[in-house]
C-alpha cells in the first residue's frame, strides 16, 4: 500500500513545486537566497496546497483500497463487506461499508484542516479565490 501511494504524492509534489511562478523564483534569487532557502521559503509554502491535495487523495485511495485486501487474507472491514456479498445481505455489507466511508471522510476532513493550519498567513487569501 505504501508503494502504491508514493507515485501520486511525488507527482503532486513535483507539479506543485514546478507550478510556482518564475517571477517569485527570480525575486528570491534577487534577494540572495540559496536554492534551499527558496525551496523552504517560497516554493514549498506556495506548493503546499497541491502537495496536500495529493496526500489527501492518496489517503482516501489507500483506505478504500485496503477493503479489498481481504482477498489476500489481510482481514479488516473488507471481510465484513465480502461476507455480506457472499450472503447477499445488504445489512452486513453496510456494516462494513459505512465504517470505511466514515473513516475516509474523517481522514479527508482532518487532512483538510491540517492543510488550512499549515497555510501561511500571507497565502490564506489565495485559497478563497
Amino acid at each position: 500500500m505504501t508503494l502504491y501511494a508514493v507515485l501520486p504524492m511525488l507527482q503532486n509534489t513535483y507539479v506543485g513545486i514546478n507550478g510556482v511562478h518564475p517571477s517569485l523564483i527570480e525575486a528570491g534569487t534577487g534577494m540572495g537566497m540559496t536554492k534551499w532557502q527558496m525551496m523552504k521559503m517560497i516554493q514549498l509554502p506556495i506548493a503546499r496546497s497541491v502537495i496536500m491535495a495529493g496526500v489527501r487523495l492518496v489517503a482516501v485511495q489507500t483506505i478504500s483500497l485496503t477493503t479489498i485486501a481481504t482477498y489476500i487474507a489481510a482481514g479488516g472491514l473488507g471481510d465484513i463487506i465480502t461476507r455480506g456479498i457472499a450472503m447477499i445481505n445488504t445489512v452486513t455489507i453496510m456494516e462494513g461499508a459505512i465504517p470505511v466511508s466514515l473513516l475516509v471522510i474523517s481522514v479527508n476532513f482532518i487532512l483538510l484542516l491540517l492543510n488550512r493550519a499549515l497555510t501561511p498567513k500571507g497565502l490564506r487569501h489565495l485559497n478563497k479565490l
